[in-house]
Protein backbone atom coordinates (compact mmCIF):
# COMPACT_ATOMS: atom_id res chain seq x y z
CA UNK A 1 0.00 0.00 0.00
CA UNK A 2 1.36 3.50 -0.72
CA UNK A 3 1.65 5.68 2.26
CA UNK A 4 1.39 9.85 2.25
CA UNK A 5 1.92 11.68 4.89
CA UNK A 6 1.28 15.45 4.99
CA UNK A 7 3.10 17.36 8.22
CA UNK A 8 1.15 20.50 10.06
CA UNK A 9 3.02 23.09 11.69
CA UNK A 10 0.95 20.67 16.04
CA UNK A 11 -21.74 18.07 52.45
CA UNK A 12 -18.75 15.56 53.31
CA UNK A 13 -15.59 16.87 54.97
CA UNK A 14 -13.28 14.38 53.76
CA UNK A 15 -13.01 11.29 51.06
CA UNK A 16 -10.17 8.93 51.65
CA UNK A 17 -9.86 7.57 48.13
CA UNK A 18 -8.96 3.77 48.00
CA UNK A 19 -6.52 3.85 46.08
CA UNK A 20 -2.95 3.74 47.52
CA UNK A 21 0.67 2.28 46.52
CA UNK A 22 3.82 1.67 48.71
CA UNK A 23 6.45 3.97 47.57
CA UNK A 24 9.03 2.71 49.97
CA UNK A 25 11.25 0.76 47.20
CA UNK A 26 12.41 1.71 43.65
CA UNK A 27 9.54 1.86 40.94
CA UNK A 28 10.46 3.28 38.02
CA UNK A 29 7.05 5.39 37.41
CA UNK A 30 7.50 7.46 40.46
CA UNK A 31 9.99 9.65 41.74
CA UNK A 32 9.80 12.18 44.45
CA UNK A 33 10.70 15.61 44.27
CA UNK A 34 10.37 18.57 45.88
CA UNK A 35 7.68 19.38 43.14
CA UNK A 36 6.05 16.60 41.51
CA UNK A 37 4.33 15.94 37.62
CA UNK A 38 1.84 13.22 37.34
CA UNK A 39 1.73 11.36 34.09
CA UNK A 40 -1.68 9.32 32.24
CA UNK A 41 -0.36 7.41 29.49
CA UNK A 42 -1.78 4.44 27.91
CA UNK A 43 1.13 1.47 28.65
CA UNK A 44 -2.02 -0.98 27.44
CA UNK A 45 -4.34 -0.26 25.44
CA UNK A 46 -7.18 -2.52 23.97
CA UNK A 47 -9.70 -0.85 21.23
CA UNK A 48 -12.05 -3.80 22.65
CA UNK A 49 -13.68 -5.17 25.59
CA UNK A 50 -15.50 -1.58 25.70
CA UNK A 51 -18.83 -3.34 27.26
CA UNK A 52 -21.55 -1.70 29.72
CA UNK A 53 -19.82 -1.90 33.65
CA UNK A 54 -22.89 -2.71 36.31
CA UNK A 55 -20.02 -3.00 39.06
CA UNK A 56 -17.07 -0.34 39.92
CA UNK A 57 -14.32 -1.74 38.43
CA UNK A 58 -10.50 -0.65 38.84
CA UNK A 59 -9.15 -2.59 35.50
CA UNK A 60 -6.09 -4.33 36.32
CA UNK A 61 -3.72 -3.07 32.62
CA UNK A 62 -1.55 -6.24 32.79
CA UNK A 63 -2.24 -8.68 29.69
CA UNK A 64 -1.80 -12.18 31.66
CA UNK A 65 -2.69 -15.50 30.46
CA UNK A 66 -4.20 -16.21 33.67
CA UNK A 67 -5.75 -14.07 36.46
CA UNK A 68 -3.74 -13.14 38.96
CA UNK A 69 -4.97 -12.70 42.48
CA UNK A 70 -4.61 -9.34 43.11
CA UNK A 71 -4.72 -6.79 46.45
CA UNK A 72 -7.73 -4.91 45.97
CA UNK A 73 -9.37 -2.03 48.54
CA UNK A 74 -12.91 -3.20 49.13
CA UNK A 75 -14.69 -0.41 47.15
CA UNK A 76 -13.67 -2.06 44.23
CA UNK A 77 -13.72 -5.45 42.02
CA UNK A 78 -10.84 -7.01 40.15
CA UNK A 79 -11.40 -6.04 36.41
CA UNK A 80 -11.85 -9.37 34.09
CA UNK A 81 -10.76 -7.36 30.99
CA UNK A 82 -7.27 -7.70 29.10
CA UNK A 83 -5.09 -5.40 27.74
CA UNK A 84 -2.37 -5.60 24.91
CA UNK A 85 0.90 -3.42 25.52
CA UNK A 86 1.36 -0.15 23.94
CA UNK A 87 4.84 0.55 22.77
CA UNK A 88 3.09 4.36 21.94
CA UNK A 89 2.29 4.44 25.88
CA UNK A 90 5.74 3.27 26.77
CA UNK A 91 7.87 5.68 24.32
CA UNK A 92 5.71 8.52 25.86
CA UNK A 93 6.77 7.77 29.51
CA UNK A 94 10.17 7.07 28.34
CA UNK A 95 10.14 10.73 26.95
CA UNK A 96 8.67 12.79 30.52
CA UNK A 97 10.95 10.84 32.32
CA UNK A 98 13.80 12.25 30.19
CA UNK A 99 13.10 15.84 30.67
CA UNK A 100 12.41 15.31 34.02
CA UNK A 101 15.55 13.60 34.29
CA UNK A 102 17.74 16.46 31.81
CA UNK A 103 15.85 19.51 34.07
CA UNK A 104 16.83 18.13 37.20
CA UNK A 105 20.79 18.14 35.93
CA UNK A 106 20.10 21.48 34.94
CA UNK A 107 22.09 24.03 36.20
CA UNK A 108 19.95 26.95 35.46
CA UNK A 109 16.32 25.78 35.10
CA UNK A 110 14.99 24.95 38.77
CA UNK A 111 18.41 25.25 40.63
CA UNK A 112 18.46 23.52 43.64
CA UNK A 113 14.99 21.64 43.08
CA UNK A 114 13.99 18.63 42.41
CA UNK A 115 11.43 17.66 39.85
CA UNK A 116 10.01 14.34 40.36
CA UNK A 117 7.14 12.69 38.71
CA UNK A 118 4.40 10.09 39.09
CA UNK A 119 3.18 7.93 36.33
CA UNK A 120 -0.27 5.92 35.46
CA UNK A 121 -1.17 3.60 33.18
CA UNK A 122 -4.55 4.49 31.51
CA UNK A 123 -5.17 1.41 29.59
CA UNK A 124 -6.05 3.67 27.06
CA UNK A 125 -9.78 5.20 28.63
CA UNK A 126 -10.54 1.96 31.42
CA UNK A 127 -8.42 3.62 34.22
CA UNK A 128 -8.43 7.49 34.56
CA UNK A 129 -10.67 8.16 36.99
CA UNK A 130 -8.12 6.70 39.73
CA UNK A 131 -4.50 8.41 39.42
CA UNK A 132 -6.76 11.42 38.79
CA UNK A 133 -8.32 11.23 42.54
CA UNK A 134 -5.36 9.88 43.43
CA UNK A 135 -3.39 13.30 42.17
CA UNK A 136 -5.65 15.83 43.72
CA UNK A 137 -5.59 14.19 46.74
CA UNK A 138 -3.08 14.74 49.51
CA UNK A 139 -2.18 11.42 51.56
CA UNK A 140 -4.98 9.53 49.65
CA UNK A 141 -7.27 12.13 51.32
CA UNK A 142 -9.50 14.91 49.39
CA UNK A 143 -10.82 17.77 51.75
CA UNK A 144 -13.99 18.68 50.47
CA UNK A 145 -14.87 21.26 53.06
CA UNK A 146 -11.03 23.06 52.61
CA UNK A 147 -10.66 26.02 50.04
CA UNK A 148 -8.59 25.12 47.35
CA UNK A 149 -7.07 27.60 46.70
CA UNK A 150 -4.87 27.34 49.48
CA UNK A 151 -4.78 23.46 48.72
CA UNK A 152 -1.55 21.35 47.62
CA UNK A 153 -2.44 18.42 45.81
CA UNK A 154 -0.14 15.41 45.16
CA UNK A 155 1.06 16.80 42.29
CA UNK A 156 1.51 20.57 40.63
CA UNK A 157 0.36 19.50 36.79
CA UNK A 158 -0.42 16.80 34.88
CA UNK A 159 1.11 15.80 31.74
CA UNK A 160 -1.84 13.67 29.48
CA UNK A 161 -4.07 11.29 29.15
CA UNK A 162 -3.04 10.42 25.66
CA UNK A 163 -6.63 10.06 24.10
CA UNK A 164 -9.71 12.86 23.96
CA UNK A 165 -12.06 10.40 25.89
CA UNK A 166 -9.64 10.02 29.14
CA UNK A 167 -8.25 14.20 28.73
CA UNK A 168 -12.39 14.92 28.52
CA UNK A 169 -12.96 12.84 31.58
CA UNK A 170 -10.04 13.94 34.14
CA UNK A 171 -10.47 18.17 33.00
CA UNK A 172 -13.05 18.37 34.64
CA UNK A 173 -11.41 17.01 37.99
CA UNK A 174 -8.57 18.92 37.70
CA UNK A 175 -10.40 22.14 36.94
CA UNK A 176 -11.88 22.19 40.10
CA UNK A 177 -8.42 22.86 41.46
CA UNK A 178 -7.39 24.95 38.67
CA UNK A 179 -4.10 22.05 38.23
CA UNK A 180 -2.92 22.18 34.92
CA UNK A 181 -3.52 19.20 32.41
CA UNK A 182 -1.71 19.75 29.61
CA UNK A 183 -2.80 17.56 26.50
CA UNK A 184 -0.33 16.05 24.23
CA UNK A 185 -3.06 14.16 22.30
CA UNK A 186 -5.99 15.12 23.02
CA UNK A 187 -7.41 17.84 19.84
CA UNK A 188 -11.14 18.12 20.92
CA UNK A 189 -12.97 21.21 20.93
CA UNK A 190 -13.81 21.05 24.66
CA UNK A 191 -10.39 21.02 25.66
CA UNK A 192 -10.06 24.98 24.29
CA UNK A 193 -13.70 25.77 25.89
CA UNK A 194 -13.46 28.63 28.19
CA UNK A 195 -14.98 26.77 30.77
CA UNK A 196 -11.80 24.58 31.09
CA UNK A 197 -9.13 27.77 32.16
CA UNK A 198 -6.35 25.08 33.40
CA UNK A 199 -6.39 23.10 30.10
CA UNK A 200 -3.83 23.38 27.93
CA UNK A 201 -2.34 21.85 23.97
CA UNK A 202 1.06 21.26 22.98
CA UNK A 203 -0.35 20.01 19.86
CA UNK A 204 -2.28 22.00 16.77
CA UNK A 205 -5.64 21.67 17.74
CA UNK A 206 -8.49 20.06 15.40
CA UNK A 207 -9.08 22.65 13.55
CA UNK A 208 -5.90 22.93 11.69
CA UNK A 209 -6.21 19.08 11.00
CA UNK A 210 -9.43 19.81 9.91
CA UNK A 211 -7.98 22.42 7.28
CA UNK A 212 -5.35 20.01 5.79
CA UNK A 213 -8.48 17.67 5.03
CA UNK A 214 -9.88 20.41 2.68
CA UNK A 215 -6.74 21.34 1.40
CA UNK A 216 -6.01 17.90 0.28
CA UNK A 217 -9.79 17.25 -0.95
CA UNK A 218 -9.71 20.94 -2.88
CA UNK A 219 -6.30 19.89 -4.29
CA UNK A 220 -6.99 16.81 -5.69
CA UNK A 221 -10.38 17.81 -6.22
CA UNK A 222 -12.17 15.37 -4.16
CA UNK A 223 -15.65 16.05 -4.05
CA UNK A 224 -17.30 12.45 -3.45
CA UNK A 225 -16.43 11.05 -0.11
CA UNK A 226 -17.43 9.38 2.82
CA UNK A 227 -16.44 10.03 6.52
CA UNK A 228 -16.21 7.65 9.03
CA UNK A 229 -15.77 8.13 13.07
CA UNK A 230 -14.71 5.24 15.90
CA UNK A 231 -17.36 5.82 18.46
CA UNK A 232 -15.87 8.13 21.04
CA UNK A 233 -15.38 11.52 21.21
CA UNK A 234 -12.28 12.10 19.11
CA UNK A 235 -13.76 9.78 16.52
CA UNK A 236 -17.68 11.19 17.02
CA UNK A 237 -15.63 15.34 17.24
CA UNK A 238 -13.71 14.73 14.12
CA UNK A 239 -16.95 13.71 12.17
CA UNK A 240 -18.68 16.62 13.25
CA UNK A 241 -16.20 19.19 12.82
CA UNK A 242 -15.04 18.53 9.43
CA UNK A 243 -18.84 18.83 8.44
CA UNK A 244 -18.57 22.05 10.05
CA UNK A 245 -15.84 23.01 8.22
CA UNK A 246 -16.93 21.98 4.25
CA UNK A 247 -20.64 22.84 5.40
CA UNK A 248 -20.14 25.86 2.44
CA UNK A 249 -17.95 23.63 0.40
CA UNK A 250 -17.77 22.05 -3.05
CA UNK A 251 -17.60 18.78 -0.98
CA UNK A 252 -20.12 16.58 -0.86
CA UNK A 253 -20.62 14.08 1.47
CA UNK A 254 -22.11 10.62 0.35
CA UNK A 255 -22.25 8.95 3.39
CA UNK A 256 -21.11 8.93 7.25
CA UNK A 257 -21.18 6.43 9.98
CA UNK A 258 -19.67 5.42 12.94
CA UNK A 259 -17.47 2.68 13.55
CA UNK A 260 -18.50 0.74 16.76
CA UNK A 261 -15.98 -0.80 19.38
CA UNK A 262 -15.55 -4.81 19.10
CA UNK A 263 -17.49 -5.79 22.25
CA UNK A 264 -16.05 -9.31 23.93
CA UNK A 265 -19.44 -11.97 23.70
CA UNK A 266 -20.85 -10.03 20.68
CA UNK A 267 -18.23 -10.38 18.23
CA UNK A 268 -20.94 -11.62 15.92
CA UNK A 269 -22.99 -8.56 16.08
CA UNK A 270 -20.03 -6.63 15.28
CA UNK A 271 -19.11 -8.03 12.35
CA UNK A 272 -22.78 -7.39 11.03
CA UNK A 273 -22.40 -4.20 11.81
CA UNK A 274 -19.23 -3.51 10.08
CA UNK A 275 -20.09 -5.60 6.42
CA UNK A 276 -22.91 -3.00 6.66
CA UNK A 277 -20.85 -0.29 6.55
CA UNK A 278 -19.09 -1.99 3.67
CA UNK A 279 -22.10 -2.38 1.66
CA UNK A 280 -23.07 1.23 2.27
CA UNK A 281 -19.70 2.85 0.97
CA UNK A 282 -19.47 0.02 -2.09
CA UNK A 283 -23.37 1.39 -2.52
CA UNK A 284 -22.94 4.92 -2.77
CA UNK A 285 -19.94 4.30 -5.05
CA UNK A 286 -17.42 6.43 -3.17
CA UNK A 287 -13.56 6.57 -3.80
CA UNK A 288 -12.37 8.49 -1.15
CA UNK A 289 -12.83 7.63 2.35
CA UNK A 290 -11.89 9.75 5.80
CA UNK A 291 -11.60 8.42 9.17
CA UNK A 292 -11.09 9.76 12.47
CA UNK A 293 -10.07 6.97 14.78
CA UNK A 294 -7.45 5.72 17.11
CA UNK A 295 -5.37 2.84 15.55
CA UNK A 296 -6.38 0.22 18.32
CA UNK A 297 -9.88 0.75 16.65
CA UNK A 298 -8.75 0.35 13.48
CA UNK A 299 -6.93 -3.05 13.42
CA UNK A 300 -10.19 -5.00 14.17
CA UNK A 301 -12.21 -2.94 11.38
CA UNK A 302 -9.23 -3.08 8.41
CA UNK A 303 -9.40 -7.13 8.97
CA UNK A 304 -12.66 -7.26 8.20
CA UNK A 305 -12.59 -5.59 5.71
CA UNK A 306 -9.70 -7.81 4.25
CA UNK A 307 -11.59 -10.67 5.07
CA UNK A 308 -14.73 -9.71 3.06
CA UNK A 309 -12.63 -8.37 0.50
CA UNK A 310 -13.02 -5.44 0.23
CA UNK A 311 -12.36 -3.26 -2.88
CA UNK A 312 -8.97 -0.75 -3.26
CA UNK A 313 -9.85 3.02 -1.86
CA UNK A 314 -8.08 6.13 -1.26
CA UNK A 315 -8.04 6.40 2.31
CA UNK A 316 -7.32 9.93 4.36
CA UNK A 317 -5.74 9.31 7.68
CA UNK A 318 -6.57 11.16 11.27
CA UNK A 319 -3.19 12.23 13.15
CA UNK A 320 -4.40 9.73 15.26
CA UNK A 321 -3.50 6.52 13.06
CA UNK A 322 -1.50 7.98 10.11
CA UNK A 323 1.92 6.21 11.35
CA UNK A 324 0.42 3.74 12.89
CA UNK A 325 2.74 0.53 12.41
CA UNK A 326 -0.06 -1.91 13.55
CA UNK A 327 -2.07 -1.07 10.50
CA UNK A 328 0.59 -0.85 8.00
CA UNK A 329 2.11 -4.02 8.95
CA UNK A 330 -1.13 -6.11 9.14
CA UNK A 331 -1.00 -9.04 6.40
CA UNK A 332 -2.46 -7.91 2.63
CA UNK A 333 -3.20 -4.72 4.20
CA UNK A 334 -2.02 -2.99 0.38
CA UNK A 335 -5.18 -4.45 -1.10
CA UNK A 336 -7.46 -1.87 1.01
CA UNK A 337 -5.65 0.79 -1.55
CA UNK A 338 -3.75 4.07 -0.63
CA UNK A 339 -3.43 5.88 2.56
CA UNK A 340 -2.59 9.89 2.57
CA UNK A 341 -2.12 10.96 6.13
CA UNK A 342 -1.92 14.10 8.47
CA UNK A 343 1.32 13.72 11.02
CA UNK A 344 2.60 16.09 13.42
CA UNK A 345 6.37 17.03 12.21
CA UNK A 346 9.07 15.24 13.66
CA UNK A 347 11.50 17.50 15.61
CA UNK A 348 14.41 15.72 16.88
CA UNK A 349 15.19 15.90 21.17
CA UNK A 350 18.93 15.87 21.65
CA UNK A 351 20.06 12.78 23.85
CA UNK A 352 16.91 10.67 23.53
CA UNK A 353 17.98 8.23 21.77
CA UNK A 354 21.04 7.78 23.68
CA UNK A 355 19.11 7.44 26.81
CA UNK A 356 16.31 5.21 25.11
CA UNK A 357 19.67 2.83 24.68
CA UNK A 358 20.36 3.18 28.46
CA UNK A 359 17.22 2.53 29.45
CA UNK A 360 16.70 -0.61 27.10
CA UNK A 361 20.15 -2.53 28.49
CA UNK A 362 19.36 -1.08 32.26
CA UNK A 363 15.89 -3.30 31.77
CA UNK A 364 18.18 -6.31 31.08
CA UNK A 365 19.52 -6.30 33.98
CA UNK A 366 16.80 -5.44 36.37
CA UNK A 367 14.38 -8.09 35.79
CA UNK A 368 13.98 -8.88 39.49
CA UNK A 369 13.71 -5.21 40.50
CA UNK A 370 10.89 -4.32 43.17
CA UNK A 371 7.45 -3.21 41.26
CA UNK A 372 4.39 -1.55 42.93
CA UNK A 373 1.34 -3.65 43.54
CA UNK A 374 -0.29 -4.32 40.05
CA UNK A 375 -3.33 -2.81 41.30
CA UNK A 376 -1.67 0.65 41.03
CA UNK A 377 -1.38 0.07 37.01
CA UNK A 378 2.42 1.01 37.69
CA UNK A 379 3.54 -2.37 36.09
CA UNK A 380 4.75 -3.21 32.66
CA UNK A 381 6.66 -6.33 32.51
CA UNK A 382 5.98 -6.64 28.91
CA UNK A 383 6.99 -3.01 28.42
CA UNK A 384 11.10 -4.46 29.45
CA UNK A 385 10.46 -7.02 26.31
CA UNK A 386 10.17 -4.67 23.46
CA UNK A 387 13.26 -4.54 21.06
CA UNK A 388 15.80 -1.45 20.83
CA UNK A 389 15.07 -1.48 17.25
CA UNK A 390 11.29 -0.97 17.87
CA UNK A 391 12.07 1.73 20.42
CA UNK A 392 14.16 3.41 17.76
CA UNK A 393 12.49 2.95 14.93
CA UNK A 394 9.24 3.53 16.54
CA UNK A 395 6.81 5.72 13.88
CA UNK A 396 5.13 7.98 16.76
CA UNK A 397 8.50 9.80 17.38
CA UNK A 398 7.30 13.01 15.77
CA UNK A 399 4.74 13.40 19.28
CA UNK A 400 7.63 12.87 21.53
CA UNK A 401 8.04 16.66 21.12
CA UNK A 402 4.88 17.80 22.60
CA UNK A 403 5.63 15.65 25.89
CA UNK A 404 9.06 17.01 26.33
CA UNK A 405 7.38 20.78 25.53
CA UNK A 406 5.13 20.04 28.06
CA UNK A 407 6.76 18.96 31.00
CA UNK A 408 9.49 22.32 30.00
CA UNK A 409 6.77 24.45 30.14
CA UNK A 410 5.25 23.42 33.70
CA UNK A 411 9.17 23.49 34.80
CA UNK A 412 9.38 27.49 33.37
CA UNK A 413 6.03 28.11 35.57
CA UNK A 414 7.54 26.76 38.38
CA UNK A 415 10.99 28.62 37.77
CA UNK A 416 8.70 31.56 37.91
CA UNK A 417 6.58 31.29 40.56
CA UNK A 418 9.15 29.84 42.66
CA UNK A 419 11.46 33.48 41.77
CA UNK A 420 14.81 31.19 40.79
CA UNK A 421 17.45 33.46 39.71
CA UNK A 422 20.48 31.59 37.78
CA UNK A 423 21.66 29.44 41.05
CA UNK A 424 18.87 29.60 43.40
CA UNK A 425 14.83 28.97 43.85
CA UNK A 426 12.80 29.86 46.98
CA UNK A 427 11.36 26.54 47.95
CA UNK A 428 8.14 27.84 48.81
CA UNK A 429 4.36 26.14 48.53
CA UNK A 430 2.98 26.37 45.44
CA UNK A 431 -0.41 25.78 44.23
CA UNK A 432 -1.96 24.43 40.87
CA UNK A 433 -3.63 27.66 39.74
CA UNK A 434 -0.49 29.71 40.59
CA UNK A 435 1.60 26.98 37.93
CA UNK A 436 -1.96 27.30 35.57
CA UNK A 437 -1.49 30.78 35.80
CA UNK A 438 1.98 31.49 33.86
CA UNK A 439 2.72 27.80 32.34
CA UNK A 440 0.40 28.83 29.20
CA UNK A 441 2.79 31.55 28.44
CA UNK A 442 5.68 28.80 28.45
CA UNK A 443 3.83 26.68 25.72
CA UNK A 444 4.01 29.06 23.02
CA UNK A 445 8.12 29.83 23.13
CA UNK A 446 10.56 27.37 22.16
CA UNK A 447 12.09 25.90 24.77
CA UNK A 448 15.72 26.36 22.86
CA UNK A 449 16.80 28.33 19.80
CA UNK A 450 17.36 24.64 18.32
CA UNK A 451 14.10 24.34 18.09
CA UNK A 452 13.09 27.81 16.30
CA UNK A 453 12.86 26.41 13.35
CA UNK A 454 10.81 23.63 13.70
CA UNK A 455 7.72 25.47 16.09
Amino acid sequence: MRHHTFVLGLVVISAHIGFSCDKDFHSEYFYEGDYNLGGLFSLHASGSDRAPRYTPVVDNCLRCSALKTLYVHVFFFLSPFSFDISLAGYFYFQVMKFAVQEINNSSSLLPNVTLGYNIFDTCYVHNNIQPALKFISRDDVIDTDKSYTSYIPTVCAVIGPDNSDAAETTADIFNLLRLPQINVFATSKMMSSVSLPACFQTIPSSRVQQQAFVDILSYFNWTWIAVLGSFDEYGMHGVEQFLEATSELNICLAYKDVIPFKVSGQEAMWKSRIRQIANNIIFTNVNVILIFSLDIILVDFFNELMDINFPSKIWLASETWSLSTDIYGLPKMNRLGVIFGIALKHVKIPGFDENLKKVYNQSRNSSGASRLKENCNQNCDGCHNISLSNLLGFSEQRSSFSIYAAVYAVANALHDVLGCNKTYCDNKDVYPWQVGGVAFVYLYVSIDHRYLNEK
